[in-house]
């Protein structure tokens, strides 16, 4: 049960952010209170002082001194979502319990009061004292799941990673059982009507004169005319949708049906509205799914093992574990870059088709600088059946993909890195879990392919 304390002008304040926020915030308050005791910034050692208080590192041991369990902490950080990670901090690590900032995803009794005190403090009249209740965060993230859900009553919608998700395993197609990512005639050919420069029209006009042939159907320029118009009309309804009605796609979800053997969905109906996502760089593709394959998804009693060892120190920096228990840590990490999965898969798809005529994702190797083994990107594609081939290459913060045997003239190499594809660069080490398989890795983030 939290203890309500008194905040008023002689109250202990430490200010979190020192940037314009914080800023801000001591203006308003540096007239009506002498209890500001110092900043918290992680650019403490660059920045100093403000206006003659001190700005301290978390872990300062000066700090420390100044602060006590009386002391009252003010997040002053513009982005909320990061509010509930500095409160976990400051309650770990300086013991801080009584926090004024906006409680999102914080699980306490005081979100109203808390908040108001919050937008009192930066944007309305300060009236001292307040009587607030103390939180603590006992973990930052709880074991619940993060997922959007509807109960159609015989089915569930939910949203699934994109990498999660791949064609119908019917055999009898180089197109079938496939990630929905490689399915470049299609995605290649939404782009264009997108006005994408990388779309084109060519490779789905093949594909489709393929089917056309198996059926024994002529296929003329009218035809081809006439082909593209009507996928023009779809993906035209598919657009406005997206644009004026977020739910459409959980209205009308694709379907999908697990793959035990590859841990993925496998869609059995919608094809069209999963890849019109999947071309708008979309994380999550909404799928109607049965009750016991979300069972199967969810994998509650392992997230929940994992889950206990995360919260009790077992881990290095963060984790990547596209599992509905743990979205809240992809978001809040940043550790899905759709837009640079998706044009790579798409990519990779297209150059080995134009070769062997499959995608055969095992017919490439990936070598890489061993910082960067097995971010989003490259675990996915090691699980998609790429080789690896841990090389040290010349050239940092890059990815080389050699397509094909060396020793033929029908191979090809790709190298995506920094200056290449303007925006790939290091920013954090993770360690990755996947199905149970530990990786360390780096991040790379993409902005632009």
């Amino acid at each position: 049960m939290s203890e309500r304390y008194y905040f008023d002008q002689n109250t202990s304040i430490i200010i979190y952010g020192a940037a314009t926020e914080g800023h801000i915030l001591f203006e308003r308050l540096r007239d009506k209170t002498n209890g500001i005791v110092g900043f918290i910034d992680r650019r403490a050692a660059e920045i100093k002082k403000i206006e003659g208080i001190p700005v301290y590192e978390l872990s300062s041991e000066e700090l420390k001194k100044k602060i006590d369990s009386s002391t009252v902490a003010i997040i002053a950080v513009k982005n909320v979502f990061d509010h509930r990670s500095i409160a976990y901090q400051l309650n770990k690590e300086l013991g801080l319990i009584r926090l004024i900032l906006i409680p999102v995803n914080i699980s306490c009794d005081c979100k109203e009061e808390v908040e108001k005190v919050y937008n009192d403090l930066f944007y309305h009249e300060i009236t001292f004292p307040y009587s607030l209740s103390e939180i603590i965060v006992d973990h930052l993230y709880e074991f619940k799941r993060e997922d959007y859900r509807i109960d159609k009553g015989n089915s569930v919608v939910l949203p699934i990673p994109v990498s999660k998700v791949y064609t119908n395993k019917a055999s009898g197609s180089i197109w079938n059982d496939i990630n929905i990512a490689a399915y470049f005639p299609h995605i290649r050919l939404f782009q264009m009507f997108a006005g994408d420069p990388i779309g084109e029209e060519k490779a789905y006009l093949n594909f489709c004169r393929t089917a056309a042939s198996s059926f024994n159907v002529e296929t003329t320029q009218k035809w081809e005319e006439n082909v593209i118009d009507n996928r023009k009309r779809v993906y035209d309804e598919m657009r406005m949708n997206y644009e004026l009605n977020k739910s459409f796609f959980y209205e009308h979800p694709s379907k999908g049906k697990w793959n035990p053997e590859g841990h993925y969905f496998n869609i059995t109906d919608g094809k069209h509205r999963a890849i019109f996502q999947t071309s708008m760089n979309c994380c999550f593709i909404p799928l109607e799914i049965s009750y016991e394959d979300e069972k199967e998804w969810l994998n509650t009693d392992a997230a929940y093992e994992l889950y206990k060892k995360l919260e009790t120190g077992e881990k290095d920096h963060c984790r990547i574990i596209d599992n509905p228990y743990f979205y809240r840590r992809l978001s809040e990490f940043r550790a899905i870059d759709s837009k640079l999965f998706v044009s790579c898969i798409t990519l990779l798809a297209e150059m080995l088709f134009q070769r062997y005529q499959v995608i055969d994702f095992s017919r490439i190797t990936v070598s890489f600088d061993q910082g960067h083994e097995n971010d989003y990107l490259l675990i996915n594609l090691l699980r998609f059946g790429c080789q690896t081939a841990n090389e040290s290459k010349k050239e940092k913060a890059s990815i080389y993909f050699h397509i094909g045997d060396t020793a033929t003239s029908n191979s090809a190499e790709l190298c995506l890195s920094s200056c290449k594809l303007q925006g790939f660069k290091t920013i954090h080490q993770y360690t990755v879990i996947d199905h149970g398989k530990r990786h360390n890795t780096y991040l790379l983030k993409g902005k632009r392919i």
